[in-house]
């Protein structure tokens, strides 16, 4: 007898996609995107507007997404610093590997290596000290070799910036989160200044020249030459003259200012300043 067809079993139903499933969190690139993306949608055509109030969250969230990275670079440089082996061995690696400028941070830390080998010689291998100013309760290196700190060379500055001699080891381990404060600064801005340069500004948010931020320096002091250094090694660059106000460009990272009159003294601000401070303009005043 002929056997009758059976029926082929039904086909599990498969569950309809919800169109209401929460997204997931991303992270590391995924995390850039969406943020750029988001702030894209939130300020559309408008964002030069908003550019301030954007610059400030991008490099704020950057910030802390690579303050351990900025970490890890600032001890693996201080942590050759410390050898006597520090002039072959000094390398820039790791930190060339930043989304930003580094050169300028390169070039500080060869001569600050120049001050530690010299004061080697001088003092002997575990004796040597450096000239340090108290910044902040830490204490930082001078530049022996910069113009600008010819002043110094006495025990005390002309506004009574006391010049200290520091062991080298204690003084690398000050500079050591100084230098990270400031690579951390210095990487965040440039991860916005990329972002913003993807989300249509081409001249991105630190203005003219590429990569640094336009700023305004007020000091009471009238007349006066301002200058500026990184706040991990004091070594001091023009920025402009007379006072005041003067302005001028900066790359982004952490600086300490210092005014020169025309009688040629010296007047050290105390203060530290982060460029940027929140957004594409920076208005600093000093108290010197």
């Amino acid at each position: 007898m002929p056997t009758s067809a059976r029926p082929a079993p039904p086909k599990p139903s498969r569950p309809a996609k919800s169109r209401t499933q929460p997204a997931q969190k991303p992270e590391g690139i995924e995390q850039k995107r969406s943020l750029a993306a988001r702030l894209t949608l939130q300020v559309g055509d408008d964002i030069r507007s908003h550019a301030d109030a954007l610059a400030l969250e991008i490099t704020t969230f950057y910030r802390s997404e690579l303050r351990p990275a900025a970490e890890a670079l600032a001890a693996e440089i201080v942590s050759v610093l410390r050898s006597p082996n520090a002039s072959r061995d000094l390398s820039f690696v790791n930190l060339r590997r930043l989304q930003a400028r580094v050169a300028d941070i390169e070039d500080n830390c060869h001569i600050l290596n120049s001050e530690i080998q010299a004061a080697r010689a001088r003092f002997g291998p575990e004796r040597g000290v450096l000239r340090c100013l108290d910044r902040s309760g830490r204490y930082i290196p001078v530049a022996r070799l910069d113009s600008t700190t010819d002043a110094m060379q006495g025990t005390v500055t002309p506004n009574q910036a006391r010049i200290h001699s520091v062991p080298i080891d204690r003084v690398l381990t000050d500079v050591e989160p100084a230098l990270s404060e400031f690579i951390e600064i210095r990487a965040a801005a440039g991860e916005a200044e990329e972002m913003f340069a993807r989300m249509g500004m081409l001249g991105g948010i630190g203005g003219v020249p590429s990569n640094t931020y336009r700023i305004t320096v007020r000091s009471p002091t009238i007349g006066a030459r301002v200058s500026y250094s990184p706040c991990y090694f004091i070594n001091y660059t023009v920025l402009a003259s007379p006072t005041s106000p003067v302005h001028g460009y900066i790359a982004p990272g952490r600086y300490v200012f210092m005014v020169t009159t025309t009688g040629q003294t010296s007047l050290y601000d105390p203060g530290q300043f982060d460029i940027p401070p929140s957004g594409i303009a920076a208005d600093i005043g000093l108290t010197v």
